[in-house]
């Protein structure tokens, strides 16, 4: 049989091997090789060409030394919400939840939906959302945030309101005016510039609650009329009106 010869360059100045090849073996041919070898045989290095890894001689057997690939994560299958966590966990493996419910392992006790995916990150567990259900009152989902115009009109049961929304909302239905020297049974108009029919308004002098000496009449959609039985000069009144959708 043809023996391939393999040349090994030695360079004295560098004290060095260079352009070394290992004895490249099958599997079977390293066993054979294994059953004739001995303890001061010890360092003898083979390269299996079955396993593609470098194999050392210890002296009494034949030891992988190629290093280890890197473990990455894995889909490790479906689980139920209630479900144990999968043994042997390596960063990155996940999950996907094939029932819905508060899990009880899974790094707590959140809510899950069918679909949604738990993703190992070494420490603990991450629940990402996997399903794009349309939120309800009794499920997790998505929702899409309203418009001002879809808040203000007030009819939309589907979409949601953030709570910078609300506040613009509330800002725009309600004023609060200061006013003085409101004359004895004499309306004095107090303009709140809010464009819509008045439904309520509340008033406050020198501290103290509801006066019944003091009524209003709507003038227009931007502006009431007040009238006080008794005369309120230099007197502060805060109106707060409350308008209707």
């Amino acid at each position: 049989m043809a023996k391939k010869n393999v040349f090994v360059h030695l360079d004295m100045n560098k004290q060095e091997l260079q352009n070394t090849k290992a004895q490249n073996l099958t599997t079977a041919q390293i066993t054979t090789l294994a059953g004739t070898l001995v303890a001061s045989d010890k360092g003898l290095f083979v390269y299996d060409t079955d396993l593609k890894k470098l194999f050392v001689w210890s002296g009494t057997a034949f030891d992988n030394v190629t290093p280890a690939p890197p473990q990455v994560g894995q889909y490790r299958g479906g689980v139920l919400h209630t479900a144990a966590e999968p043994a042997n966990l390596v960063s990155g493996d996940w999950v996907v939840f094939t029932s819905a419910g508060f899990v009880t392992n899974f790094g707590g006790t959140q809510k899950v939906q069918v679909g949604d995916w738990a993703i190992y990150n070494g420490t603990t567990w991450d629940i990402l959302q996997g399903n794009v259900d349309v939120a309800t009152e009794s499920s997790v989902g998505l929702v899409q945030l309203a418009s001002n115009v879809e808040a203000v009109a007030g009819a939309n049961d589907t979409k949601a309101m953030t709570p910078l929304l609300v506040k613009n909302y509330i800002n725009g239905r309600t004023a609060i005016l200061t006013v003085s020297n409101v004359p004895a049974n004499t309306p004095t108009n107090f303009v709140h510039n809010l464009n819509s029919d008045v439904s309520q308004v509340s008033f406050m002098v020198n501290g103290e609650n509801e006066h019944s000496e003091l009524h209003w009449v709507k003038v227009d959609s931007d502006t009431i009329a007040v009238t006080s039985n008794v005369a309120l000069t230099q007197v502060d009144a805060f109106i707060t009106c409350l308008i209707r959708g």
